[in-house]
């Protein structure tokens, strides 16, 4: 077994008050969810962001010619079940275990969307 384990910390929606209640009004929803995930046994978390979408809802956010479903950062649900999606998120993070936690978030950014993905240090000149 890989030795950092990563764990969902909290989930929040900005599109969403209240997820554990929310019901998606028309045919269509398009939500924004994002993901406070940190390693099991330690405090903090660092932000992944992941959009769940029905197919109506990725129809309405697109124009002529568009593409629909991009690679990732998308789950395409057919109904927005929180307690399903939940469970399904829980299932791929701690899938994502790894040695260290440069490991483990490489393996969360083939699902989701990082706050540090594109974050490069300055060398010291």
């Amino acid at each position: 077994m890989d030795g950092c384990v990563p764990q969902i910390k909290t989930l929040h929606s900005p599109d969403v008050d209240n997820l554990d209640s929310w019901i998606p009004e028309g045919d269509g929803f398009y939500v924004l969810l994002q993901l406070g995930i940190g390693l099991r046994d330690e405090a903090g978390s660092d932000n992944f962001e992941i959009v769940l979408a029905n197919p109506e809802g990725l129809r309405s956010r697109c124009t002529e010619g568009s593409i629909v479903v991009g690679d990732r950062g998308l789950l395409v649900l057919r109904s927005f079940e929180w307690r399903e999606i939940q469970s399904h998120l829980r299932r791929i993070v701690s899938s994502c275990g790894g040695r260290d936690w440069v490991e483990v978030s490489t393996k969360l950014q083939w699902y989701f969307f990082w706050e540090y993905e594109d974050y490069a240090q300055e060398e010291d000149h």
